[in-house]
């Protein structure tokens, strides 16, 4: 019933994507630019064909000018502007999601496999999802919040805002406006603002989980 209702979600999500792209006058080209897809891809989200992980969720969502949970519910009002998902970025929120995961998982008292169970995958995929090695879609992601009674809203982040004001700008040193403007410091930025947007319980969350990684050799 579980893997049922993801899918039907995935539809859902698919749709008000499709509406809010064609609201805003967006082609499937444009929307692939921003998550690092192909615009095939793209149309089989929109399809509900192709699972969509929360953060190509949250990045399009914001794209389109709509709240996540809007798409989620599959009604649509408006919302902010965003920039392109990279792959840091995006490496980073999957971590954070996975540790987000095994929290609340942990907090239920419910074990790998029992999830696994509901959303219609192997534990080994679970455990991949916590430690932030796989993407986990967002349709399951909403059918384990349910499960686990922990809000979706907990693994959500609004999209960070990637430009200075020209006064703060002005207050930073040489070296720190030089670095700023570089292209090559992008990816470096990303991951500070995308930081600086989170909880303290989201922060401790991939403290934790950047701590269990293996040693690299």
């Amino acid at each position: 019933m579980k893997v049922e209702t993801s899918v039907i979600r995935r539809k859902i999500m698919g749709v008000a994507l499709r509406q809010a792209r064609l609201a805003q006058g967006r082609s499937l080209e444009d929307c692939a630019g921003v998550i690092q897809a192909s615009a095939e891809e793209v149309a089989q989200i929109e399809r509900g064909a192709r699972d969509l992980t929360l953060p190509e969720l949250e990045v399009l969502a914001a794209y389109l000018q709509v709240p996540v949970s809007a798409v989620i519910s599959g009604q649509l009002p408006t919302g902010d502007a965003a920039k392109v998902l990279s792959p840091q970025v995006r490496a980073l929120r999957r971590k954070i999601i996975g540790a987000l995961l095994r929290k609340a998982r942990e907090a239920a008292g419910k074990d790998a496999a029992e999830v696994a169970a509901a959303l219609g995958v192997a534990p080994e995929t679970v455990q991949q999802y916590e430690r932030g090695q796989l993407d986990i879609p967002a349709a399951q992601l909403v059918v384990a919040s349910d499960i686990l009674q922990t809000p979706l809203e907990s693994f959500l982040q609004s999209p960070p805002s990637t430009s200075l004001s020209p006064s703060a700008d002005a207050d930073l040193p040489e070296e720190m406006r030089t670095f700023i403007a570089s292209p090559q410091s992008r990816p470096y930025l990303q991951l500070a603002m995308a930081l600086s947007h989170l909880s303290p319980q989201a922060l401790r969350a991939l403290g934790e989980a950047l701590l269990g990684l293996p040693a690299a050799d």
